[in-house]
């Protein structure tokens, strides 16, 4: 079974500012450990909120209807209304499923017409939650979205959301022409202008409804809103006001028309119900109700409607709802799916089309008095076909026959376009199927300027694999789809998707990652001046049931060479794990892959590839579902650390060290590098109640973060300064894009690609810091500290530091050119006109062992400036304490040497620093040998003398006569305060080897009259030793006897013997079995028993 499912920075100062002093609420600290204040330097508490009222019916015009209230609690950073530029102003989408079950509208543009429709984003048969309008194309014959509406989400922000029932037009606001009006499942309808596509108005005036009719009824010009519920049918004015109603009317379908002789309009619906428009009145109910679906046409001119009504199955009835009677009634040859009534021919006579819902196709049908007769067919294409239309889309003048197929099955659904007077089909819409990779953008066609592209995850309702999308930025035209990567055989999606100038011709190709059944792929493809997809490079080995989840190319060990690095999951249990590999691009072998990163089918989430500890070497960081993220040196092909969460995302930002990681619980967390190698923690925060999903750093420390169903800018920790709409998932991080109207971002959602424009500069301009000299116990170095604004300013500029870590102020250092502050803050001034301010910091002389400390010098947000990068600095200070090391200079000891003394062991304690006097270090011992018992106790405190800088412990095995195992001796330098203690070498061990033999049976010998039962030792002493056998006898007479003998092996001996008689009076053979018995003296070396015959 199938399952579906450069960049240019963004300048901070484009952004609102941030209030300084928010923090978050998952963490009652911030990444320094101090407390979270509010404006007033309180603590921070956050009271559980109440469930947001249901909008009521008689609501004003609000767009909050069109979004459910943002997740997370009352008054968390991250619970934002949609900033300016928050919905999409450009999107593309997928055709969808169920194409048109909802409606299918036309209306005159400026530029041709447009065709509304839609559809569903999400599973083939999920009900329709968005639109998108069409519009024909000349030069290229195809039709192009110029607008898609992001899906709409439930009032308690469910993606799926409820079902969109009915997509009609008419003039219901009183304005000067029709509006779209879209009906959801749930009672919310929305209110569009036809030209724009901006929402008018929105109103819930129901709490569930089946299906909306517009009517002028009361013939003052504009429509009402006749709305079908599941308890009857209700009718309001375009403000949600209920004007009347009928109760006990219900069904899936209703139409209005002028069907009888009084002047009143009438209202049919599925249900069987007709409805007088004047006085409210049921005037025919017919048993049996009138199918399921509905139109009207006066087809016997009488200047009277007649009502057309489809049964689900086989049956069409014209009915004359005057005289209450079919007129008629046409038999079809399978289930109905939808029905038209359009001209589609050369005749000025109307004719009725309906639509198979399983193969067939779209059959067009005479319309007139008499039982209507087949004219001519078209195949479906797909099974099932929710919507017909009959409308000149390209303004030929003549008309075409559109319709979606697809909606009775599991396959692609698809919009058809065909010419009905040639039967030629003009146009088919591509099935492509969300979600859509995080899109990247960057120059694929060799013309200087950068091209948007992204990819859809799969096909075909997940029978065919993704394809890649390349659009003009400038335009947002589509300038090419690929055919399905991995030559259609993609099972478990296109994953990841990266633009790479992979031969170095100044152009970029696009690199996938996806599987080829089920098998790890990466693919290459470069897009060509004929606007096609060239497979460049694919490679070599598939792993077997391993998906590629992401993938980078780069030089990771400076030779000159690209190397495509990779992670995957696991699709079945044949699959070989969870790995990072390193592949050369140029002869497609692997390199070099991790160990198994994971056991877990989800393994390896995130890649990121950059510098992370600052050491010239390229890291890969690799988030790992349970695990946490792991990090390896590419060039070494050694892993460097771990760092343990349940992380979901991870990334490095260009030109600094650490990494940036997301977590399932909606924590962000920041690790900077100290050493190579080596990471430590710097600050987290709660960005979302939900999952973080994608994360892109921008300008300075700011932050693009998808969560929650939503994109936000993050400046810093404190808040985000610019938040999206909710547009269900985001599928990764964002792309940023300098557009002339400002900065813009694309991201992946589940139904498309949607773009945002973010606006244009504000005054603010961003505050570096940098660091400048060391400190050093016993010297007189300092350390400058340099804050730097970006741009003058005609007034002081107040920055906000902090001061933490190992070391700290006025103990261990000093701070010059700064002032405290009481939040425990500092506060340095950049004067007016001038762009840099100073401080130093000097050190402090104490006399206690401390070992290196690390000050952590960090900008904080304040009004007036954002974060530039860098903004955070780490300063060492290095201790002038001794360092006491250990090693193990002779690891193995024995309890016996050459057969009487013991071979003992040695530990080397050393020491750096002053020797001038002596220095005392105390030691632990531990192990599974036993300081008294298995060796000699030693004293716990070492003394260095003065001028030694070495100290040999003697480690003397003692022998207890007793057999054991190789036995270990542990030795740790411990702490005192008078000394520091290596990181490395704290500890060493040493081995004791025991001095037992090892015995064993050795088989029998035959001598005159007796047996002798011979036993061999080997290994350990040779002294004199004496062992126990067991002996049972089996006598001829049945008689049995068992005894302990003993068995002795003299000084030197490495053999021993027990001799077996008869038993006096023998009267035949005994059998006899003797077996050693272990008394812990020796090691048993076999415990198989000798059995022989003895003759008497």
């Amino acid at each position: 079974m199938r399952h579906s499912f450069s960049l240019r920075l963004l300048p901070l100062s484009l952004l609102l500012a941030a209030s300084a002093s928010a923090r978050t609420p998952d963490q009652p600290v911030d990444a320094a450990g101090r407390p979270v204040l509010d404006s007033n330097s309180q603590p921070l508490f956050y009271d559980t909120p109440g469930i947001p009222a249901p909008v009521e019916a008689s609501s004003p015009l609000a767009r909050s209807l069109a979004a459910p209230p943002f997740s997370g609690r009352e008054g968390e950073p991250w619970n934002l209304p949609p900033s300016p530029g928050g919905t999409p102003f450009w999107s593309y989408a997928m055709f969808g499923t169920q194409i048109g079950l909802g409606g299918l509208v036309t209306a005159d543009g400026e530029d041709g017409k447009h065709l509304f429709v839609s559809a569903t984003g999400s599973a083939s048969f999920g009900a329709n939650n968005f639109w998108y309008v069409l519009r024909h194309n000349p030069a290229t014959g195809s039709y192009d979205q110029i607008h898609v509406q992001v899906p709409y989400q439930d009032l308690h922000g469910d993606y799926w959301g409820p079902r969109l029932v009915s997509l009609k037009s008419g003039n219901v606001l009183g304005g000067s022409g029709d509006e779209l009006v879209v009906a959801l499942e749930d009672g919310r309808i929305f209110f569009y202008s036809l030209s724009t596509f901006q929402e008018l108005a929105a109103i819930q005036p129901v709490q569930n409804l089946t299906q909306v009719a517009l009517a002028d009824l009361t013939r003052d010009g504009t429509a009402e809103l006749l709305v079908l519920t599941y308890s009857g049918l209700k009718v309001f004015s375009s403000t949600g006001t209920l004007l009347w109603s009928v109760s006990g009317v219900s069904g899936s379908d209703l139409v209005v028309a002028q069907m009888d002789g009084d002047p009143g309009l009438e209202i049919a619906t599925t249900s069987g119900h007709v409805i007088d428009a004047d006085n409210h009145s049921i005037q025919w109910t017919r048993s049996g109700g009138f199918g399921a679906h509905l139109r009207t046409a006066d087809i016997d001119g009488d200047s009277r409607h007649e009502l057309i009504a489809a049964e689900g199955w086989y049956n069409i009835y014209a009915f004359d709802v005057d005289q209450q009677v079919a007129k008629w009634s046409y038999r079809t040859g399978l289930d109905i799916s939808s029905i038209e009534i359009g001209n589609v021919d050369a005749d000025p006579a109307p004719e009725l089309l309906y639509g198979d819902n399983q193969h067939g196709g779209v059959h067009v049908l005479s319309l007139g008095a008499v039982t209507p007769v087949e004219k001519w067919s078209v195949p479906g294409y797909d099974s099932g076909i929710p919507r017909i239309a009959v409308v000149d889309a390209d303004q030929d003048g003549a008309v075409e026959l559109i319709w979606s197929g697809g909606s009775n099955t599991t396959g692609q659904d698809r919009l058809n376009v065909l010419d009905p007077i040639k039967r030629a089909l003009e146009w088919q819409s591509i099935h492509l199927d969300g979600p859509f990779v995080r899109p990247a953008i960057g120059d694929v066609t060799g013309d200087g300027k950068p091209e948007l592209v992204t990819a859809s995850w799969e096909s075909e309702s997940g029978y065919g694999s993704g394809r890649i999308l390349v659009f003009d930025p400038e335009t947002l035209a589509l300038l090419g789809t690929s055919q399905p990567i991995a030559s259609d055989r993609s099972w478990t999606g296109l994953r990841d998707l990266k633009l790479r100038d992979i031969d170095g011709d100044g152009r970029r190709e696009i690199v996938v990652a996806a599987d080829w059944l089920y098998d790890g792929i990466v693919e290459i493809y470069a897009f060509t001046d004929a606007s096609t997809f060239e497979l460049k490079w694919e490679t070599a080995q598939r792993p077997s049931g391993s998906p590629i989840t992401d993938v980078e190319v780069i030089d990771v060990d400076g030779d000159g060479n690209l190397e495509v690095v990779m992670i995957n999951d696991q699709a079945h249990s044949g699959s070989e794990g969870s790995y990072l590999r390193v592949v050369d691009l140029a002869t497609r072998a692997e390199e070099w892959r991790s160990a198994n990163l994971s056991s877990s089918w989800s393994g390896a989430t995130s890649l990121a590839v950059g510098d992370a500890d600052g050491d010239g070497n390229v890291e890969a960081l690799v988030a790992v579902s349970g695990t946490g993220v792991l990090i390896f040196d590419l060039k070494s092909r050694v892993q460097e650390a771990t760092v343990g969460g349940s992380y979901t995302v991870v990334t490095v930002r260009p030109g600094e060290t650490g990494f940036i990681g997301g977590r399932e619980d909606g924590t962000i967390t920041r690790h900077l590098a100290d050493a190579p190698g080596h990471y430590f923690f710097a600050g987290s925060w709660k960005a979302s109640a939900d999952s973080i999903t994608g994360l892109t750093p921008g300008a300075g420390q700011s932050l693009w973060v998808s969560a929650g169903k939503r994109i936000q800018l993050w400046p810093d920790q404190a808040t985000p300064v610019w938040s999206s709409a909710v547009l269900g998932n985001v599928n990764g991080g964002v792309a940023l894009y300098e557009g002339e109207d400002g900065t813009e971002v694309y991201a992946g959602l589940t139904h498309g690609v949607g773009g945002f424009k973010i606006g244009s500069a504000t005054d603010f301009a961003t505050v570096n810091l940098d660091a400048s000299g060391q400190l050093a116990e016993g010297s007189t170095d300092s350390v400058t500290l340099t804050f730097t604004r970006s741009a003058i300013s005609e007034t002081p500029t107040e920055v906000v530091f902090s001061l933490y870590g190992q070391a700290t102020a006025e103990e261990d250092y000093s701070v010059e050119g700064a002032t405290s502050r009481s939040d425990g803050n500092w506060t340095v001034t950049i004067p007016a006109n001038q762009t840099t301010a100073v401080v130093t910091l000097g050190i402090l002389q104490d006399f206690l062992s401390e070992g290196p400390e690390v000050i952590s010098a960090g900008l904080e947000s304040a009004s007036g400036y954002f974060l530039g990068s860098p903004s955070v600095a780490l300063i060492p200070i290095e201790d002038d304490e001794p360092v006491v090391s250990v090693v193990a200079s002779d690891p193995y000891a024995s309890e016996l040497r050459a057969g009487s003394a013991s071979d003992n062991g040695f530990f080397r304690l050393s020491r750096t620093g002053n020797l001038s006097r002596s220095l005392k270090v105390r030691v632990g011992l531990s192990g599974s040998a036993i300081a008294g018992i298995d060796y000699r106790k030693i004293n716990p405190v070492v003394v260095f003398p003065k001028g030694k800088d070495t100290v040999e412990l003697r480690i003397v095995p003692t022998h207890d006569r007793r057999a054991e195992e190789m036995e270990e001796v542990q030795l740790q330098v411990l702490p005192t305060g008078l000394y520091r203690i290596s990181e490395s070498e704290q500890e060493a061990s040493l081995s004791i080897a025991d001095a037992e033999p090892g015995v064993a049976l050795d088989g029998v010998t035959q001598l005159r009259g007796a047996m002798l039962v011979n036993l061999r030792r080997s290994g350990g002493h040779t002294l004199p030793m004496t062992v126990t056998v067991f002996v049972t006898r089996r006598e001829a007479n049945g008689a049995m006897r068992a005894s302990q003998e003993k068995a002795v092996f003299k000084a030197g001996s490495a053999t021993a013997g027990y001799l077996v008689r008869p038993a006096s009076r023998a009267k035949g053979p005994a059998e006899i079995t003797v077996q050693l018995i272990e008394t812990g003296e020796f090691h048993l070396l076999d415990s198989a028993p000798v059995s022989f015959t003895l003759e008497p």
